[in-house]
């Protein structure tokens, strides 16, 4: 049991030095760009993501909370969903 954990500890630790490896030959060609949300440092420091950067939802993390916008979006989409029920059920059609 113990030989499968090293194993797995061992796999991770390869997989992440790859991850940085490909990362800062990523960094090294697009010098312009900007992708901190890539590096192992902003995955760390994010509350939204896993260890390999992905979200419950199996999405890649960007590392920006938007939960206060789509709350703020989908407010917006049931009160105009309120109110076309509301033309209909009044016999506008608007």
């Amino acid at each position: 049991m113990r030989d499968d954990a090293e194993l797995l500890a061992a796999q991770r630790a390869e997989r992440e030095r790859r991850y940085d490896a490909e990362i800062a030959e990523w960094h090294q060609q697009n010098p312009g760009e900007n992708a901190a949300h890539l590096t192992a440092a902003a995955i760390a420091a994010c509350g939204l993501c896993d260890a390999d950067g992905y979200r419950p939802n199996g999405g890649v993390c960007d590392h920006v909370d938007r939960s206060a916008t789509a709350r703020a979006g989908i407010a917006k989409v049931r009160a105009a969903i309120a109110h076309k029920q509301l033309t209909i059920d009044d016999g506008n059609t608007q």
